[in-house]
């Protein structure tokens, strides 16, 4: 039965959730939970530095950023008000690839402790226009974001980096450690940014490789393989 954890039980990879959870370690729930769960470890990160608070009763705002996919499995989001019992958790999801029907869209699950608004366009004018209600997030995510790999994204790290005040905590989540260097060097070498927290192997990374998917490189690639982060 999928009940909500105890507040006080902390899971921090996937043995220690699929045990907490009593999901069979032959489950293939991972490969669809990696996406709320990696927004889980890094709302730990920030916890952990005193940047947002989990407690029950809090409430949290989260954008969403260079989002299609996400939006496709948002159901699997509900899994967050079990893992954070008594958070209400708002969501912008915002991404030029967001079909225009789902464009300003709500949905709602878990008793509406988890909401989300889709927004089909860009980053840089998803605020200015208001951020559809979903104001002062506490974190920005891009998750598989492919962040020096495309160009679409400068003027939006930019905003996010020099056109927010205060700055929000930016988390940027990759296939393989090679990419995130690339984001990483965009972050310095054009925006003389430094890291926050480092290219570090996320826990909560998807467990099927792209190569197990036919999808061959020389590096290791797992969907939301690596994180890294500015403005903590």
């Amino acid at each position: 039965p999928m009940t909500d954890l105890d507040a006080a039980q902390q899971i921090k990879d996937w043995p220690s959730y699929y045990t907490a959870r009593g999901i069979a370690f032959s489950s293939p729930a991972a490969l669809v939970l990696h996406f709320p769960l990696t927004v889980l470890h890094v709302l730990r990160i920030l916890e952990s530095k005193g940047r947002v608070s989990l407690d029950p009763g809090t409430e949290v705002r989260i954008h969403l950023i260079g989002t299609a996919q996400e939006l496709d499995q948002r159901l699997a989001f509900k899994e967050l008000s079990h893992v954070l019992p008594g958070v209400t958790l708002r969501f912008a999801f915002i991404g030029h690839e967001i079909s225009p029907e789902y464009h300003l869209k709500r949905f709602s699950c878990a008793d509406d402790k988890i909401s989300i608004v889709a927004y089909s366009g860009v980053y840089n004018t998803f605020v200015p226009e208001g951020c559809c209600g979903v104001t002062n997030p506490h974190l920005i995510m891009g998750l598989n974001s492919g962040l020096g790999a495309y160009p679409e994204w400068t003027p939006t790290v930019e905003f996010l980096l020099f056109g927010m005040t205060p700055r929000v905590p930016a988390f940027f989540s990759d296939y393989c450690e090679a990419s995130c260097e690339v984001g990483v060097d965009l972050l310095r070498n054009t925006f003389n940014t430094p890291l926050a927290y480092p290219v570090s192997v996320n826990p909560f990374r998807c467990p099927l490789s792209r190569r197990q998917r036919g999808l061959c490189t020389m590096y290791p690639e797992y969907g939301n393989g690596f994180l890294f982060g500015v403005n903590i």
